[in-house]
């Protein structure tokens, strides 16, 4: 154990820390980095308080937490990581003379952690897992987000809590480099202090513009600068665009190809003399310019271009050491953001679901599909395509920004272009630029805007049903890996909603073919045998009245021999559409079989029923039949007996029984004529029941 770690003590420097209401949900020890044993319990320190009564748990722990210090130690910076319980921690490099230590913050939950991941830990650790939920209970609650602030705090706190905190081991810890690689380059310089100060602001920023512009106004002020800039790429891997935080000059100006290999030579590993000409076409009317890099993981994701005045070597070292702070806070904010962003989408995803759960249509499903895709992905272009498995082709229900008469009609076979490729080989096609990729190798290709598009195969158990493509992504971005992991996902799920959609319309089909008549069009006996149940069973609740008519063409076997079978269908079909226009859209018209029909009307007395009937007899007289030199064909005519709930009967047997007597007594009274029913010996007895000849009828 060095001397430094020897007179090492923990609650001198932990007291000022634990004043920040930020980091008091945490459990804070103090460590340093010689320890090959756990401290002892006297030392007063543990990471989850809330768990010192799992005995087992503090021997797993230690060697995590030793790692953690020493990942934090070696690189100077944060470490984080999960303890064998997945509870999260991490630990921040101590600044100043203290010798090599590192501060470990713990004893907080993952909001995440379930009841069934909780009780297999318990197991693992002979404890009851009830009382060991209790225990992980009593944890705090911290998001990945909030760790990442409050790993920022502490390192801010540190700095300037630390003994020496004007020492050269403050700043370089602050800024994430060694400190014994600059202490004899900076120690005791004048500016360094204030340097410490604004690494520490860096830290505290909570976005990336109130980060620039303490950039900007700190090295302006603390060198006497002319002018400061920042080169950014707008995302990841893409143009850099050089903001003005100090001095004059544009908002944001975009640098071209030559610019950045001149900004960046030697891959960007260190600070450059940026030569006159460069710096008057970055910043007009302005003096020499040194760059300075910004790396992460030891790779260049920006510059600092400073101007004005050639810098000192120990300046740029200060300006290295906020470059340094200034990468990692960028990059942190970035990822918060990329995390949020992340969510938004996660959480547009469960609303969509939700939404298409809602849609039994196919064709409107489609529709919402591609909407919702390109939405997530932010996608101008689109089209989706189902298989067609008995022709073996792809068919285009619904596109997006695209005219749908150019592709109506049009068939992709499988295997042929990009969409019939994936639709075969059932895997996802990302592509950021079709004329480059090596897979499609297609320059001069106008059909997109953007050279950026995905293909995803729709699939469901372990077949595909159709593809989805998305182009033109909204902005100057492309489609990343991230854009097609959220896409599987959807279109997984999308995928079995539309299969549904398939069957449900497939199997509506069959019902509505088992209940109709295929000739007339009418719903057929089956299905008046189940609404008649329905409908007493409403009528019995309510207490209201049903009635029941039953149709019967006359003479139809004479019509039928004289003028042919087909023309018998035709008079079927006419008899048919009369009754539907004759009755109400809640009122049911069914074929009984041969030439007569029953009617269903719910709520009808005996007064509509009659009204009913009479339009129903006067309609088919007057109905026009195809001659085809047939005499016959003139002057069909119906007869129709009726019958009511419940006068006439409770039951849909009694009431068609009752219907049917009905009906035969119009046809033993000469016909074209209609009858109600007399009353059943069980009901109470009823006014006579009229009858109607071909004549004009009338009824009070």
């Amino acid at each position: 154990m060095s001397d430094a770690s020897a007179s090492f003590s923990p609650e001198q420097l932990l007291a000022g820390v634990r004043r920040d209401k930020a980091l008091a949900p945490y459990a804070l020890a103090a460590l340093p980095a010689g320890p090959e044993e756990a401290p002892a319990r006297e030392v007063g320190w543990r990471l989850c308080p809330a768990l010192a009564e799992c005995t087992a748990c503090a021997s797993r722990c230690w060697p995590a937490v030793r790692g953690l210090v020493q990942a934090a130690l070696a690189t100077g910076s944060t470490a984080t990581g999960r303890c064998p319980l997945g509870l999260p921690a991490f630990a921040v490099p101590v600044p100043g003379g203290l010798g090599p230590a590192a501060v470990v913050a713990a004893g907080v939950r993952d909001p995440f952690l379930d009841r069934r991941r909780a009780d297999q830990i318990a197991v693992g650790l002979d404890l009851r897992p009830a009382a060991f939920r209790q225990l992980l209970n009593r944890l705090p609650v911290a998001t990945e987000r909030g760790l990442a602030r409050a790993a920022s705090r502490l390192a801010a706190r540190l700095a300037q809590l630390a003994p020496s905190a004007g020492t050269v081991g403050s700043a370089a810890a602050a800024a994430g480099r060694p400190t014994a690689a600059l202490l004899p380059a900076l120690a005791g310089h004048e500016r360094l202090p204030a340097i410490v100060k604004l690494s520490a602001d860096i830290d505290r920023a909570s976005s990336q513009a109130e980060t620039m512009s303490l950039v900007g106004e700190g090295l302006g002020i603390l060198f006497d600068l002319d002018g400061v800039g920042l080169a950014l790429p707008a995302v990841p891997g893409g143009p850099l665009t050089l903001h003005h935080l100090w001095g004059q000059g544009a908002q944001a100006l975009t640098l071209g190809a030559e610019i950045v290999s001149r900004l960046f030579p030697n891959s960007g590993s260190g600070s450059v003399a940026v030569d006159e000409q460069l710096a008057r076409e970055i910043f007009p009317e302005q003096g020499l310019a040194t760059g300075v890099p910004l790396l992460v993981d030891h790779r260049p994701t920006g510059m600092l271009v400073l101007t004005g005045r050639p810098l000192g070597r120990q300046e740029v070292m200060l300006v290295e050491l906020v470059a340094g702070r200034l990468a990692q806070r960028l990059e942190m904010l970035r990822r918060e953001a990329a995390l949020h962003h992340q969510g938004l989408r996660l959480q547009s995803m469960v609303a969509m679901f939700a939404n298409l759960h809602c849609t039994d249509d196919q064709q409107t499903l489609c529709h919402q599909v591609l909407d919702m895709a390109s939405e997530l992905v932010g996608a101008s272009r689109g089209s989706l395509m189902l298989l067609d498995q008995k022709a073996g082709d792809l068919a285009i229900v619904s596109v997006k920004g695209m005219n749908p008469s150019l592709v109506h009609g049009l068939r992709i076979p499988i295997g042929s272009g990009i969409a019939g490729r994936v639709a075969a080989d059932g895997q996802p096609l990302l592509v950021e630029d079709i004329e480059t990729d090596p897979r499609l190798a297609r320059p001069g290709r106008p059909r997109f805007t953007s050279k950026s598009f995905v293909s995803l195969p729709l699939r469901f158990r372990d077949r595909t049903t159709g593809v989805l493509n998305l182009a033109d992504k909204e902005g100057p971005s492309i489609f990343t890996d991230l854009d097609c992991q959220m896409l599987s996902a959807f279109a997984s799920h999308a995928s079995a909603l539309i299969e549904r959609s398939r069957t449900l319309a497939g199997s509506q089909i069959l019902e509505h073919l088992s209940i109709t008549d295929p000739l007339t069009g009418v719903h057929n006996r089956r299905y008046l045998e189940r609404r008649m149940t329905e409908e007493i069973s409403r009528s019995q609740r309510c207490d209201s009245t049903l009635a029941v008519l039953m149709v019967d063409i006359d003479h139809f076997k004479r019509y039928n021999d004289r003028c042919g079978h087909l023309a018998g269908d035709e008079a079927l079909r006419v008899t048919a559409g009369v009754l539907r226009e004759s009755v109400r859209e809640m009122d049911v018209v069914t074929r009984y079989g041969g030439e007569e029909f029953c009617l269903l009307l719910p709520t009808a007395g005996r007064r509509e029923a009659l009204a009913v009937a009479e339009r129903v007899r006067q309609g088919v007289a007057r109905a026009s039949l195809p001659a085809n030199g047939c005499a016959a064909a003139a002057g069909l005519t119906v007869s129709i007996g009726v019958a009511s709930f419940p006068e006439h009967g409770r039951s849909a047997t009694a009431l068609l029984q009752s219907a049917d007597t009905a009906l035969y007594q119009a046809k033993a009274q000469g016909r074209n004529r209609i009858v109600f029913a007399a009353a059943t010996p069980a009901a109470e007895a009823a006014p006579a029941a009229p009858e109607w000849d071909a004549g004009p009828a009338t009824w009070g």
